[in-house]
């Protein structure tokens, strides 16, 4: 893929909302994601100017740190 998605708000929303649910289906594999760099760019898509792309993150973000205080 040659197209660089940075600019497009709805992939960027639609990729954090699939990277919270991954979070949330399975837990156990955080550590992995984090290692991957996801965490940090979802903590760093939530200062977006996109609402959606805010919102989005946000709720993926929640999903680490729900898991992280439930061990």
């Amino acid at each position: 893929m040659e197209k660089s998605w940075e600019s497009n708000k709805q992939v960027l929303a639609i990729a954090c909302n699939d990277i919270g649910l991954l979070v949330k289906e399975v837990p156990e594999k955080r550590t992995q994601l984090e290692t991957l760099g996801l965490k940090k760019r979802v903590m760093e898509l939530m200062t977006d100017p996109d609402e959606s792309v805010r919102w989005e993150s946000l709720n993926a973000l929640s999903g680490w740190l729900k898991y992280g205080f439930t061990k």
